[in-house]
């Protein structure tokens, strides 16, 4: 797809990970944002239904899973049920999630269940990785808003990235790669960066 505007001709290409470590960065991400593990050891992965595309491109990857529609909602579930299936995503995933219950989950219950290594927090560089590309896709969001000033001659166009999370540990750590900072929602008790 090419765009043209006041800044000239581009393409647009959204940049998928290229190798399977790049794409277990990508799934862990994904799973610290919108997936679990559930209790008999699953995983589950939830995405808007305008999102169905990386479920397929996840069972794609990953060769196992099913999508199935979320009644009376507009969303999907990519989900992992055969063992098989399962230790490929243990494989991708291990030593890549942050989130400290995503990693309580795999340890209690994947490997409760395929009898696999276990899974700890290991430190990266987020601008080295794809674990922000899939956390991004799960819960974050880009805003961009113009604004005309009546003293400027051109509208101001702001872009903004914006996640939101219940607790901040994983936004101070993207906050220590990227920057931004932490605003607090009153009425829901939410982080964002």
């Amino acid at each position: 797809m090419t765009s043209s505007n006041l800044f000239g001709n581009f393409e647009l290409k959204a940049l998928k990970p290229q190798n399977y470590e790049e794409f277990g960065y990508f799934l862990a991400g994904l799973i610290d944002a919108d997936g679990h593990i559930r209790k008999n050891g699953s995983v589950v992965i939830a995405f808007h239904l305008k999102e169905k595309s990386v479920a397929c491109y996840l069972k794609k990857v990953i060769g196992f899973g099913s999508i199935y529609k979320v009644k009376n909602r507009q969303a999907v579930t990519y989900e992992c049920m055969n063992n098989a299936g399962l230790l490929k995503v243990a494989n991708f995933i291990r030593n890549k999630l942050k989130h400290a219950s995503k990693i309580t989950q795999f340890n209690e219950r994947l490997v409760k269940r395929l009898k696999c290594e276990k899974t700890a927090y290991t430190p990266s560089n987020l601008t080295k990785n794809h674990w922000l590309a899939g956390f991004l896709q799960g819960d974050g969001s880009f805003n961009i808003t113009q604004h005309k000033r009546s003293n400027k001659l051109f509208l101001e166009t702001r872009i903004a990235v914006k996640i939101a999370q219940k607790l901040k540990d994983l936004l101070t750590l993207i906050q220590t790669d990227f920057g931004g900072k932490h605003l607090v929602s009153a009425i829901e008790q939410i982080f964002f960066i």
